[in-house]
């Protein structure tokens, strides 16, 4: 599952005790799945657009600041991207590499170079366009 700290927020909350309110969240390019109670305010259950369960931290009265839940949710858009798990400022990329290659040095196989040079460099560029922060956010993936 993935978590975000951030959500688009609308005006009204949600009472998730008394199920009163609007919610906080735009839904966007998630599907809605489920909804926790936490201390700080609730967990949403969400399916992304490639049908993968994620988790989203609303925490009540937390600004947006970045829309981090949004740039994944684009990321993982990508075709190279198998899927994209993000917890606190931490995310990882698991990229699509296609099939692997002999390499008689090693005696293995091993993920083809060049496949992976050209994913990483896509999306290292799609991270770029997103504008998701590389100061803010650690960022590792098995393309690089």
């Amino acid at each position: 599952m993935a978590s975000a700290d951030f959500c688009s927020r609308v005006s009204t909350p949600l009472d998730v005790d008394s199920l009163a309110g609007h919610y906080e969240y735009l839904f966007g390019n998630y599907g809605f799945n489920g909804l926790q109670t936490v201390e700080s305010g609730y967990i949403l259950k969400l399916f992304t657009n490639k049908d993968r369960s994620v988790a989203v931290l609303v925490e009540q009265g937390a600004i947006d600041s970045d829309s981090i839940d949004k740039k994944i949710a684009d990321l993982q858009k990508l075709q190279e991207v198998t899927f994209v798990s993000i917890y606190d400022k931490f995310i990882y990329i698991s990229a699509k590499l296609g099939s692997p290659v002999y390499s008689s040095e090693l005696r293995s196989y091993i993920d083809n170079p060049e496949t992976k040079k050209v994913v990483a460099e896509k999306i290292n560029k799609e991270i770029d366009r997103l504008g998701i922060d590389r100061k803010v956010y650690t960022i590792s993936s098995n393309a690089f």
